[in-house]
């Protein structure tokens, strides 16, 4: 790269990674495509329909870093995605509401489609156009966290007046995000330690990870009792809170740890880190034994005052 500044050029040099997770892109699309197609086949209802339509939408807007071997493929790919995305953020808050109470109003189907503002902010971010440097990419990471605590909200409030199968459903759903957060904040941490060129591939088993929302959204509508669901939201909880307290851990805690332990112990702060990182992991079956009892309790009880509001 050749940089002119002040009348002088300065030569830089990067190396480039290949972009090596098409085949991984096409597979998950595949795979989304399919479980669309088996809710359109083999079930009915307005539920069925719109899970279909949101795994079309994540086949689309889920392909990846918008790359084309020409800047007319790269501009082509990007305006798909950022399409896809202003349809899928509003697709995926009616879902949630479906799942909660059943019929909708007009007002609950229209509200959501507010959120197709997600599609031009995230646009403004790659062409650079509209919005001032970085405010997009802030504004679009602010607007993609609204429907989760909306949808929780409303599960919060009306869950003790759904029927026992739309219990099951919403329990299969929260199941599902709690592995799915899993699987991210493990990437997440995968990424932070590894140095090598590798590390690209776990984090994109991370958004493989997000095929699981669908897989549970057909499994709570054809096969809701295939396993105890209740004893797997204790499990996946009880996973989350030791993926979240380890993230949060190596955040904060091991760089100043593992100096502590190479200054007192005599070895390498890489050694120390990569002592105190497997101890973690050792502790881990430890912690879950001990949570796991305290957040079953919490879950039951929450269920339990379910069972008296309705």
């Amino acid at each position: 790269m050749l940089i002119q500044r002040d009348g002088r050029i300065l030569e830089a040099r990067y190396d480039l990674q290949r972009y090596r997770w098409q085949t991984v892109v096409i597979a998950r699309n595949i795979a989304l495509g399919v479980l669309a197609a088996l809710l359109l086949i083999y079930s009915s209802g307005r539920l069925a329909q719109t899970a279909a339509l949101l795994f079309l939408l994540m086949s689309a807007w889920g392909q990846g870093a918008p790359i084309g071997a020409t800047g007319e493929a790269t501009a082509l790919f990007t305006l798909v995605w950022c399409i896809g995305q202003s349809l899928c953020f509003p697709v995926i808050t009616i879902l949630g509401q479906r799942i909660v109470y059943g019929e909708l109003s007009r007002l609950q189907l229209s509200w959501p489609w507010s959120l197709s503002v997600i599609g031009p902010v995230l646009y403004m971010n790659y062409t650079g156009q509209g919005l001032p440097h970085e405010l997009p990419w802030l504004l679009y990471s602010f607007l993609v966290m609204i429907p989760t605590p909306i949808v929780g909200w409303m599960i919060h409030r009306h869950y003790h007046l759904a029927p026992p199968i739309r219990r099951k459903q919403i329990q299969w759903m929260f199941a599902a995000a709690l592995l799915t957060l899993i699987f991210t904040v493990l990437a997440v941490i995968f990424d932070t330690l590894s140095g090598d060129t590798n590390h690209q591939a776990f984090l994109f088993v991370a958004i493989i990870g997000f095929v699981v929302l669908p897989v549970a959204f057909v499994l709570a509508i054809f096969k809701v009792d295939i396993i105890p669901i209740d004893r797997a939201v204790v499990t996946t909880a009880t996973y989350a809170i030791i993926a979240v307290g380890l993230a949060l851990t190596l955040e904060f805690l091991i760089e100043p740890l593992a100096g502590a332990a190479s200054t007192h112990l005599g070895m390498s702060e890489s050694a120390g880190q990569t002592a105190l990182i497997v101890g973690i992991a050792l502790g881990a079956p430890v912690l879950k034994k001990r949570l796991e009892p305290i957040v079953s309790r919490s879950l039951s009880s929450y269920e339990s005052g379910a069972e008296k509001g309705s």
